[in-house]
């Protein structure tokens, strides 16, 4: 009896299986490494238009320019007693939606002096905050 070398139909089948699985498991781990670069690029996106809305507000020089400026002229800006509160949307063609608020506390001014304040950018996503950044302003 001579004695074949070779795969029986088994084996290959087996074999055609098991590449078939790893292959499957390797295309998940793409789609999903594709998905988390996607969320990267949007946060990154998000958190300098964040920095770029804080560095406009660092640039004025007095409250007033804060309204006259084109720099906020995308920005719906709401004046209270106590606080300057812009807010945008931004990135709006995805499908959550993020809004920048950039606070400028004014509790301590005074109409006849300039002085220093504190001014946060936070950008929510749905709602939920997912970066802020503070800093002090000097305004005359």
């Amino acid at each position: 009896m001579t004695k074949e070398s070779g795969f029986t139909l088994v084996e290959v089948i087996i074999s055609i299986a098991v590449l078939s699985i790893l292959c499957v498991i390797f295309l998940q781990l793409l789609v999903k490494a594709d998905s988390i670069l996607d969320d990267s690029m949007v946060l990154d996106q998000v958190i300098m238009d964040a920095g770029t809305g804080v560095e406009q507000a660092k640039s004025m020089t007095s409250l007033e320019s804060f309204s006259k400026d084109n720099l906020f002229k995308d920005y719906d800006i709401v004046v209270k007693k106590d606080s300057l509160i812009m807010t945008k949307s931004l990135l709006e063609d995805l499908d959550g939606e993020y809004l920048l608020t950039i606070h400028l506390d004014l509790q301590n001014h005074e109409a006849s002096y300039g002085g220093l304040y504190n001014l946060v950018a936070s950008v929510t996503e749905d709602g939920e905050e997912i970066y802020k950044i503070g800093t002090s302003l000097i305004l005359e």
